[in-house]
């Protein structure tokens, strides 16, 4: 993120307006409040229909964790302040295009959202933009909070001195009208009815009180994105269809374009990235010599991780996150010294800079965390085959695409213990860290007692399959109980979603009865219905346990919105893409020749890229689906064979190991899609503290291991099975050239990737197994929201008896 300094000139003029629905005034928004402008009868309401549509907005300055809340005012014309929350604490952390001054109106920052309009009839409303300057910056001392002054006023928040009125508030205002049927004066959708419940759209902690910025920019990766139909005006179409963060590619700046922009009269410059709004404390500020000081940081570690100039005139980067190697890798000044400083990795720094010595630095590449992948099967036994890559191929395919954890899912056979065993054994060849997630294929007292113990062996997360019938899947029953248990054992509970039965029933009528026994089989018996109807199921019935949820591989675009309609309701929904099903065809499963076609061939299939594949991109970029997996599960030529003439042998699996850091780096990022920071959280951040192996994993911070990436933006990447370190005879991204390559990868603080080669330390052996424990950072809260729904359930009194009614 960039956030330039500037001084604010006095007037009405302020840092956001809305864009559509049209707001009353075409200025950015004013300070005085509740709204931008006096209410215009003869400005027609724009019209909304009841569910989710789509809010246009724009920064004229950008302040990262600044709260911006989306309302509605039930009350006709009345301008009355945030009645009915419709989203807030808007994540808007995304790099946007630096506007260096408010009167360039080409330089605003657009933000698109979609928020659920009420079912409610209303003539005419106020849908209200609010943005609110808590940080310390605008007079709210670090720790505090800040109320708007109304509801001082009002009494609703009582006076104290650790809730000042919030001195800057930001007001822009549309009329609309709402075609519902409910009475607009109805209970409505307040902050209040879900207070301290972290997840989207219901992020408010006090209903009309803001928390410092330190605290409001902790959105985790819980942003709105929904399917919402365009609006439309006289002069066409009002918004996108599609809400997102994500601003224009083509109003992206390069940090040199920022900082000549920056450059004041005096010629001083000042610059600004951090994830929160600690500017002062994380800033660039200039010291009298001239010389230039960039403070990265996440926490308030602001001195300890700054970067600082040496008289030699080279830049150090010394930096606690993970997400800030990303965005400050290329800021290097000429000498092409980059030093990262942490105490597990500065001697690994070092020694990059003198192998990078003769030849382009690596000091002016990306070096974000190594990878995380949630998501593999290795050595697994799968439909009377074995996956070809073990423990040592699959981690040297992983190490020369820069990942450098990932966690397999064992299989129960024989019993947990007796699987986990096996697992352990198979694991005995690792080259790099490894996890393990269980799978649960049957339920009784005995595997409700070993998922325990499981746990104590450091796995805490277990995946229930609604598919493969007569093989792994569970009935809704077991799966309900298995849910009631991940819940007493603080573990999160996955699933593979979907249909058992629907699938036995669409394999038999497309092989029996109209005769296609050719991989194109596999997508027309698993249609996407099939997938969202489970997800929607286990979505479901995760709510009636009140336990989260982790959607593994989600592949179709109604899924993921199945998805983001419960993250909407408040519910705790991790959802997770694989590479292949973002960046893939299913027209593949179609190919002439059996042997390319079947390579594709993976449950839940490979669907439409331009629907279902662009779909799954943007709700990655937007937050609904938090992280990307792999789902890598290979089985060579020969071994897809036995199913030439008969698909439902065909083993599922494809691979990707390798692949993703790359593949989703040239999708997601080279595209404009995401930034660096969103980029690490995807391939590695979120895996980590999803499941708890945050900070040592997923952080390039003080005590963590050493897993690191030296990533060159520039290069590409040509994917061939005939150069590829897998065991693999083929590859689904054959002959495919993408944007990025990984020059180093660091592991456990050897260099086991460079110069297009794996290094001799690559050994079997030589990984480690990370242990997982349980209650993860999303179970917070989860006691109390059982508690309000059990609160909700009152007992009736009938002692008495019923009491006679006279007619």
């Amino acid at each position: 993120m960039i956030a330039n300094v500037v001084v604010m000139p006095v007037g009405v003029q302020a840092h956001m307006r809305l864009v559509c629905p049209p707001p009353r005034s075409p200025e950015t928004g004013a300070k005085t409040g509740p709204c931008d402008a006096p209410n215009n009868p003869a400005q027609d309401a724009f019209p909304l229909a009841p569910g989710w549509q789509t809010v246009v907005f724009e920064e004229s300055i950008f302040h990262a964790g600044a709260p911006q809340r989306i309302a509605l005012s039930r009350d006709g014309a009345d301008d009355g302040f945030e009645t009915c929350v419709l989203l807030d604490h808007i994540p808007h952390f995304d790099r946007p295009p630096v506007a260096p001054r408010m009167s360039r109106p080409t330089t605003y920052t657009p933000y698109r959202v979609s928020v659920y309009i009420p079912d409610v009839k209303c003539e005419r409303c106020t849908l209200q933009l609010i943005s609110v300057m808590s940080d310390w910056m605008h007079g709210v001392p670090i720790g505090t909070k800040c109320a708007y002054k109304g509801a001082l006023d009002a009494g609703t928040v009582p006076r104290s001195p650790s809730t000042p009125a919030c001195p800057v508030v930001y007001h822009s205002c549309a009329p609309v009208s709402i075609n519902g049927t409910g009475d607009r004066n109805a209970a409505c959708l307040a902050a209040s009815s879900a207070a301290n419940n972290a997840s989207w759209p219901y992020v408010s902690m006090t209903p009309n009180v803001y928390d410092h910025a330190a605290d409001t920019a902790d959105f985790t990766s819980e942003y709105a994105i929904a399917s919402a139909g365009p609006w439309s005006t006289a002069s066409g179409q009002c918004a996108n269809a599609w809400g997102t963060f994500v601003p224009k590619p083509s109003g992206m700046k390069t940090m040199d374009e920022f900082t000549a922009l920056a450059d004041d009269n005096g010629g001083r410059r000042e610059l600004s990235t951090t994830s929160t709004t600690l500017v002062a404390q994380n800033g660039v500020t200039n010291d009298d010599s001239g010389r230039r000081e960039l403070s990265t940081t996440s926490t308030t570690r602001a001195a300890q991780n700054g970067v600082t100039n040496d008289d030699s005139g080279g830049l150090e980067l010394s930096t606690t996150s993970t997400t800030h190697v990303a965005q400050n890798g290329v800021a290097n000044d000429n000498s092409g010294r980059h030093e990262l400083s942490t105490t597990s990795t500065t001697r690994v720094a070092q020694n990059l800079e003198t192998r990078g010595a003769g030849e382009e630095s690596y000091a002016a590449r990306i070096r974000p965390d190594g990878g995380i992948d949630p998501h593999t099967h290795l050595d697994m036994p799968f439909m009377g085959q074995v996956a070809a890559d073990n423990f040592f191929t699959g981690h040297k395919a992983a190490l020369a695409g820069g990942t450098t954890m990932h966690i397999d899912f064992a299989l129960p056979i024989g019993g947990m213990k007796a699987g986990l065993k096996e697992w352990r054994k198979k694991g005995e060849k690792a080259a790099m860290s490894y996890g393990f997630h269980m799978a649960v294929t049957s339920w009784d007292e005995k595997v409700a007692s070993d998922m325990e113990e499981m746990v104590k062996e450091g796995i805490n997360s277990f995946k229930f399959f609604l598919a493969y019938k007569g093989a792994l899947m569970v009935t809704d029953d077991q799966f309900l109980q298995g849910l009631i248990r991940c819940k007493e054992l603080g573990v999160l509970p996955m699933v593979h979603a979907e249909n058992g039965d629907a699938v036995a029933y669409g394999q038999k009528r497309v092989f029996e009865e109209l005769g296609i026994t050719g991989p194109e089989g596999h997508m027309y018996s698993r249609p996407s219905n099939v997938e969202v109807e489970a997800t929607a199921r286990a979505i479901r019935l995760a709510d009636v346990a009140k336990t989260p949820i982790y959607v593994v591989h989600v592949m179709s675009k109604d899924a993921m919105l199945e998805v983001a309609a419960a993250k909407a309701r408040g519910q705790r929904v991790i959802g997770e893409p694989v590479v292949s099903g973002m960046t893939m065809d299913e027209s593949m499963l179609l190919h002439p020749d059996f042997k390319i076609a079947a390579q594709y061939v993976m449950s839940p299939p490979i669907r439409k890229y331009a629907v279902d594949g662009v779909a799954l991109q943007g709700a990655l970029a937007s937050g609904v689906l938090d992280l990307v997996g792999t789902d890598h599960a290979v089985f060579n030529s020969t071994q897809k064979a036995v199913g030439k003439n008969d698909f439902r042998i065909i083993p599922n699996g494809v691979n990707g190991l390798q692949e993703r850091m790359v593949v989703v780096y040239d999708t997601m990022v080279a595209k404009g899609l995401i930034d660096l920071t969103r980029y690490v959280a995807v391939t590695s951040t979120e895996a980590a503290k999803v499941f708890n192996a945050y900070p040592r994993k997923g952080c390039v911070c003080e005590g963590s291991d050493a897993d690191l990436v030296v990533f060159d933006p520039k290069a590409t990447t040509t994917v061939s099975a005939k150069t590829h370190s897998s065991a693999m005879d083929t590859n689904i991204y054959e002959g495919r050239t993408y944007q990025g390559k990984v020059s180093v990868t660091v592991s456990q603080g050897e260099v086991v990737y460079e110069n297009g080669k794996l290094t001799d330390v690559v050994k079997p052996g030589r990984g480690k197994f990370v242990h997982l424990g349980p209650n993860m950072p999303i179970y917070e809260g989860m006691d109390k929201l059982s508690a309000t729904a059990d609160a909700a359930m009152t007992k009736v009194d009938r002692s008495k008896g019923a009491a006679k009614t006279e007619l």
